[in-house]
């Protein structure tokens, strides 16, 4: 069973970002099972969740990932989300699942409805 779940150790998170990003960074993981499938490094900034950083290769998966950090940053009262162009990872989930829109994302894009239409 795929299972997605936040990263509640800081020692884990500091261990995966390396010092590569500053601030509060926080992240999802991603396993099927027993089997570690990658991650997803995120901070909330500016009422906005930044991906930063993802292991992440399933497409699928990183769209479970990306759904998982915006509805926690919802519920601390963002209002949209935004992905770091040098991960080559989250510029391409970005092209594909969101190809007309530039800038920073509004939440009801994602979590509105069928293909956030409402």
């Amino acid at each position: 069973m795929i299972t997605i779940k936040p990263i509640m150790e800081q020692e884990i998170i500091d261990l995966i970002n390396r010092g590569r990003f500053d601030g509060d960074v926080d992240g999802v993981c991603v396993t099927d099972g027993t089997t570690y499938m990658g991650n997803c490094l995120f901070k909330i900034e500016n009422g906005i969740v930044l991906f930063l950083d993802t292991t992440i290769q399933d497409l699928a998966l990183l769209d479970g990932a990306v759904r998982a950090a915006v509805d926690a940053g919802a519920r601390e009262g963002t209002t949209g989300f935004d992905f770091n162009a040098e991960c080559y990872q989250l510029t391409h989930y970005r092209s594909v699942f969101f190809e007309s829109l530039s800038g920073v994302i509004e939440n009801k894009k994602l979590l509105g409805g069928c293909c956030g239409c409402k």
